[in-house]
């Protein structure tokens, strides 16, 4: 026999499937934004790496013009604007001669990593200062008209300050994006369960001019809850008056547990397979009383569900 799982286990595979489906989407959706702000930032810290080594290739041109022209003053105002600006430090040596050692904190008073600061143009480096100041450490050699060899170089240091606060406002921006999506796909499943659960048909409120339903000798009145079987009264509650109604509805054919409870226990996400068998029992009882065999009525295919076997007119009242 093939196996049929429970409707209680159905419905759990049901959330478990939708809960893991959100999972992976917003797992998915945090990757990528990831991704994008990593992106993003070596876009900016590589256009920011070509704009260092511009700008350090400038001053090593011009510095050695000043150094020609006796014009220290002229270098060293030049460096303070840099310094101002995104520079960290800038040291000029002419031959053995320290000529500049231009400062800004945080490494005023912290010694620089050592390194060979007549590498040629263009060597960039990422170093870090005491105090966890990432910045790029670039050197560039001063050339005279005429001589091959150069004469000195620059070495200037650029903060990264201002990426990293660009990377970050980036990285804020794209997580906003992405809770808001978030936000908007659960609301959307959210909703698509809420409007699922009110399609489900309700048997609870019957329309003023509904006709009753006579099946045999079976009586039921939508409007007064009324319930007579050959003319007996029999007083039923209301989640076994929705059930008789619902069997009743359509004769003879087989409803499942997940129909019974879709009808009886609209809105209740924890009633399962155990409620409707309960209320399959009491609603037998009840019927017992002007019934001997209310089980040939209310009849249970195994494996399937129930329906109902509308009863005759005449006498007796046994169904059986």
């Amino acid at each position: 026999m093939a196996y049929v799982p429970s409707v209680e286990q159905t419905r759990r595979w049901r959330r478990t499937g939708w809960a893991l489906a959100i999972g992976l989407l917003i797992g998915l959706s945090v990757v990528l934004a990831a991704t994008s702000v990593r992106a993003y930032r070596t876009k900016i810290e590589g256009e920011y790496r070509a704009q260092a080594e511009l700008m350090a290739a400038t001053y090593a041109r011009v510095a050695g013009r000043w150094w020609l022209r006796d014009d220290v003053e002229m270098m060293i105002e030049a460096a303070r604007l840099m310094v101002v600006g995104s520079a960290l430090f800038v040291r000029v040596v002419i031959g053995d001669e320290l000529l500049l050692d231009q400062r800004d904190f945080p490494l005023a008073d912290e010694p620089l990593p050592a390194r060979d600061e007549t590498a040629p143009s263009g060597v960039l480096l990422t170093e870090r200062t005491a105090s966890g100041v990432r910045y790029l450490d670039t050197t560039s050699p001063i050339f005279l008209s005429g001589v091959e060899r150069p004469i000195g170089h620059v070495r200037i240091g650029f903060g990264l300050t201002s990426v990293t606060r660009q990377a970050r406002a980036r990285a804020w921006g794209i997580a906003g994006i992405v809770t808001a999506c978030d936000a908007a796909l659960i609301g959307t499943v959210l909703g698509m369960l809420v409007a699922r659960r009110r399609r489900r048909v309700v048997y609870d409120a019957a329309p003023p001019r509904e006709r009753a339903l006579v099946r045999g000798g079976l009586h039921i009145d939508p409007i007064s809850k009324a319930v007579t079987v050959r003319g007996e009264p029999v007083g039923l509650t209301p989640k076994q008056f929705r059930l008789l109604r619902l069997l009743a509805e359509v004769p003879g054919r087989v409803l499942s547990d997940d129909e019974i409870l879709e009808a009886v226990w609209p809105d209740s996400p924890y009633a399962d397979s155990r409620d409707v068998k309960q209320c399959v029992y009491t609603l037998r009882r009840r019927l017992r009383r002007v019934v001997e065999a209310p089980g040939n009525v209310i009849v249970n295919v195994k494996g399937y569900g129930y329906k109902l076997v509308p009863p005759g007119d005449g006498a007796p009242l046994d169904w059986s």
